[in-house]
């Protein structure tokens, strides 16, 4: 099955050929932009929702430059400037995570940034950019798709790696460090707080493009070197094996807690036996001065649950064996 035709939501489409979109967003925060276009995004800055918004200006001119970027790449061999579904994707996440920290709309933030560039010059756009393809997204598609980014960016990482290691001969350090990848990977199924079907199918993309470019190449390259590397598994399988080493966990805690308690007990209990024996002692000899009168010679002696002690002092045998308290005469 070829990865790219897993169902994907519009939020996570761009992650379809992510490696046209990972270097864009930096890019666009050190590009230098022609005056017309830094005229342009100051001349409305004035306008009351753009005022919401710290750095308006910064927002306007990367916008401006990833649009260019994007409208302007030639994709299947047409000679055509076009924005397609995973342009719109990317640059409405784009979007959503620059005004994150105000309390503004992103889709009409766009929606007025496009109107107010076209009055200003209607050349800003050769492509005309489609606003209703642009949607306020919540806050947890947000996080998750950062998390995404940084799992595609650990794969680029493994791969450098991979490709190192296969030079120096060093297959070990590229066993070590794809099984740190996995636990990366698992983690973020693991932790994550909010997530939701689309996510997890986009998880399946990245899981699908992993085994494929890296898990197979590797396999392949170090055929009779070292064991098959793991694959990642699927977001089901990896919550089930959590859940199962939680279960055992739980299970362990409550039976390794008394298991202890008691060899401690059995441990000091050996401990305190010379001890009993001669607090026995003393009383032996309270008795032998009179100091105390029980009746007939009576002497009542409590001794713990669990001992069978004898001892021979002759006149006053003393033995205790008994789970409950006895009398001795």
């Amino acid at each position: 099955m070829e990865c790219y035709s897993l169902p994907i939501s519009d939020t996570y489409r761009f992650f379809n050929t992510f490696d046209t979109y990972k270097s864009l967003a930096n890019e666009a925060k050190g590009a230098t932009v022609i005056r017309k276009v830094n005229d342009g995004c100051k001349s409305f800055l004035s306008n009351s929702i753009f005022t919401k918004v710290p750095s308006s200006d910064k927002i306007c001119k990367q916008f401006i430059h990833i649009y260019n970027k994007l409208s302007n790449t030639f994709r299947y061999k047409k000679n055509t400037a076009s924005l397609n579904d995973n342009d719109y994707s990317f640059m409405n996440y784009w979007i959503n995570d620059a005004l994150s920290g105000s309390s503004v709309d992103s889709s009409i933030y766009i929606q007025k940034l496009y109107e107010k560039l076209k009055a200003v010059d209607n050349e800003f756009f050769t492509v005309p950019l489609m606003v209703e393809k642009f949607n306020n997204m919540k806050f947890h598609d947000l996080e998750n798709i950062k998390i995404l980014i940084d799992l595609y960016n650990y794969k680029d990482e493994i791969s450098n790696i991979i490709i190192d290691c296969h030079s120096k001969g060093e297959y070990e350090l590229c066993l070590y460090n794809t099984i740190t990848y996995n636990e990366k990977y698992n983690e973020a199924i693991i932790n994550c707080d909010d997530c939701s079907s689309n996510f997890y199918n986009a998880l399946e993309l990245f899981k699908c493009t992993y085994n494929k470019e890296i898990i197979d190449y590797v396999n392949i390259l170090l055929r009779n070197k070292l064991n098959n590397f793991d694959y990642l598994q699927d977001y089901k399988y990896v919550l089930k094996e959590h859940r199962k080493k939680q279960f055992k966990r739980i299970l362990t805690i409550p039976i390794l807690f008394p298991m202890f308690g008691l060899l401690l007990m059995l441990f000091f209990s050996n401990m305190l036996t010379p001890f009993r024996q001669l607090l026995l002692g003393e009383i032996k000899k309270i008795r032998d001065t009179g100091i105390y009168e029980y009746g007939s010679k009576k002497l009542l002696l409590r001794s713990p649950d669990g001992e069978n002690k004898n001892f021979n002092y002759g006149e006053y045998n003393i033995g205790y064996f008994s789970i409950r308290d006895d009398l001795i005469y």
